[in-house]
Formats: structure tokens, sequence, C-alpha cells
């Protein structure tokens, strides 16, 4: 952030901005730690459980209806279709 080639970019593109904004997101672990505290879970193990919850019934309709419908394909290529369908 403090670098003098950023300096030199942000005074370089002042003409062409209205209205500059700097947002700093707060850190999740301030002290740098990742253990569990106190009981409590790290909001990333969280967050990997809601997008598993998310993405598994996605996968199973997935496997029911599409993938015996590209049996005749590659099986790496049928597996890349079927991610490629259910991350989008």
């Amino acid at each position: 952030m403090n670098a003098p080639e950023r300096k030199e970019m942000l005074n370089e593109s002042k003409a062409f901005i209205e209205h500059e904004q700097l947002t700093r997101w707060p850190r999740r672990f301030p002290d740098g730690s990742r253990q569990i505290k106190n009981g409590s879970r790290p909001a990333e193990l969280e967050s990997c459980h809601a997008r598993a919850a998310g993405l598994f019934p996605i996968v199973m309709l997935e496997s029911f209806f599409l993938m015996p419908r590209l049996t005749s394909l590659n099986f790496s290529l049928a597996l890349f279709i079927g991610n490629t369908i259910s991350v989008h």
C-alpha cells in the first residue's frame, strides 16, 4: 500500500478518477491464529460447511441426470463438464 510505484500510478490516474475510496476488510483472526478458542469454530470452517451443503444437492442431481448421458465421453471430459456445470 505504501509502495512508490503505487503512489506514482495513483497520481497518474487522478485525472480519470472522480472519487477515491480505500476499503480495508477486517481480518477474521486479528491475532494471526487459526485455532479454535472457547469452543467456537472459525468462520472459514462454517463457510466451508455452507458451501458443501449448497453443492451437495447440485452434485447429486447432476450424477443422477447428467452423468448417465455423458457415459459415451471420455471419463475426464465428462467429469470436467459436470464440474463446470456444478460450479456455475
